[in-house]
């Protein structure tokens, strides 16, 4: 496990993902050269909230 990234603010993967990128410390995590694995999801309940989850290993 290097790392899992969540939020719950944007509604597209690709702003999640571009949001992720503009933090040092989760961009950080993205571009790990040793991820070789990563799981993308997202959750939405019922008032509409989207949750987004990165996990990346190795």
């Amino acid at each position: 496990m290097l790392g899992e990234l969540i939020s719950e603010t944007y509604e597209t993967e690709l702003e999640t993902l571009g949001a992720w990128m503009e933090q040092e410390d989760t961009r950080r995590i993205i571009l790990d050269k040793r991820a070789r694995n990563l799981g993308f999801a997202w959750f939405q309940e019922q008032n509409g909230k989207i949750w987004w989850t990165m996990i990346l290993g190795s």
